[in-house]
């Protein structure tokens, strides 16, 4: 479902979001579908997992349109990591955590490494303590 998910938000704002990356990578091309997508250890529902268990700074608050930004490279890591629509203090938070993954499996254009841009929305019920 968070694959899914992510592929449409992917492309909708693929371009965009491809547009805006201004890291030092060494991936040369940045793609957005390829043959075979990356894969989080574990899977879909081990991510799910992992965006389920972030841990939010007290006053972050999530709303619509918050969403990370990442490149998986041609070795599995999580490179130009960008919390989008956050506030400073959670967009560093999230960021932290986004740059702790473990490796993914890469993703894999005719049967080559390459790196693939991940675009995950972001949700968090806004709850009063």
């Amino acid at each position: 479902m968070i694959r899914l998910f992510s592929i449409i938000v992917i492309l909708f704002f693929g371009l965009q979001l491809q547009s805006q990356i201004t890291s030092d990578n060494d991936c040369g091309k940045i793609y957005n579908i390829v043959d075979s997508m990356p894969q989080f250890p574990g899977g879909d529902i081990a991510f799910s997992h992992f965006i389920r268990d972030l841990e939010y700074p007290e006053n972050c608050t999530v709303h619509d349109l918050e969403y990370v930004k990442f490149i998986i490279n041609k070795e599995g890591k999580a490179t130009a990591i960008e919390a989008v629509g956050f506030k400073d203090l959670c967009a560093e938070a999230i960021e932290n955590q986004f740059a702790k993954m473990p490796k993914w499996t890469p993703g894999y254009l005719k049967d080559s490494a390459v790196c693939i841009l991940q675009a995950i929305p972001i949700y968090k019920p806004n709850r009063k303590n």
